[in-house]
């Protein structure tokens, strides 16, 4: 690991609920959502809005470079919505060739899987 890039983005930083407009440009209006490059491998720190445009990043960068598919780790801290609610759009989920390892607390006698679920499958 010495000499590898330490990069971190906040691509969300809100509360409760995404706040766009005007008055959020400077620091921006989405929810949760960190991402860590440490040399090749990405931890992406909770699932708020901010995961969306993240998840296009992703795959521009994928493009740039060849193709090369998205590899990521997903650390869900916890499992209340504005750390969860950009999950269903973050496109890289839906590519066959993304590998993502998501993490993230057990809730109400559920495992994680079924509890997102809930979120991304039609009802």
């Amino acid at each position: 690991m010495m000499g590898e890039q330490f990069i971190v983005r906040f691509w969300g930083t809100r509360g409760s609920y995404p706040v766009p407009g005007p008055h959020t440009l400077r620091y921006g209006g989405n929810t949760t959502c960190v991402e860590l490059q440490i040399g090749q491998h990405t931890l992406i720190i909770d699932a708020g809005t901010g995961i969306i445009n993240l998840g296009y990043d992703l795959l521009r960068r994928s493009k740039e470079n060849g193709g090369i598919p998205i590899s990521a780790t997903i650390l869900l801290t916890h499992m209340h919505h504005d750390h969860t609610q950009g999950f269903p759009f973050f496109l890289p989920a839906y590519q066959g060739t993304s590998t993502l390892h998501i993490l993230g607390p057990r809730t109400f006698d559920e495992e994680l899987e079924d509890t997102l679920n809930h979120a991304v499958l039609p009802p």
